[in-house]
């Protein structure tokens, strides 16, 4: 939970960067290169692209370990239950 939540921190603040280069860009060029804006927003919106896809991932590798570690403790849980269901039918 820790690793997508620094992602997602780095995420935000990579975009915010890209936007403030942005503004700094068409600021100093005052609209006269327009494809350099269009290769910053190509740019942007693939490192988002790939932002999103390893948040992703983390998140599945996540929800992975979460449910092996349910499916464990569910399966210590049912051994101890019939352990003392035998044990009860033992002293009966």
């Amino acid at each position: 939970m820790d690793a997508t939540l620094a992602l997602l921190i780095a995420l935000v603040a990579l975009q915010a960067l890209a936007l403030w280069l942005l503004w700094q860009r068409r600021s100093a060029d005052n609209g006269e290169t327009p494809r350099a804006i269009d290769t910053l927003r190509t740019d942007l919106a693939a490192a988002n692209e790939r932002s999103e896809r390893s948040l992703r991932a983390d998140i599945a590798d996540s929800a992975r370990g979460t449910r092996s570690e349910l499916m464990q403790t569910l399966a210590t849980f049912q051994e101890a239950v019939v352990k003392q269901a035998a044990e009860a039918t033992r002293t009966q």
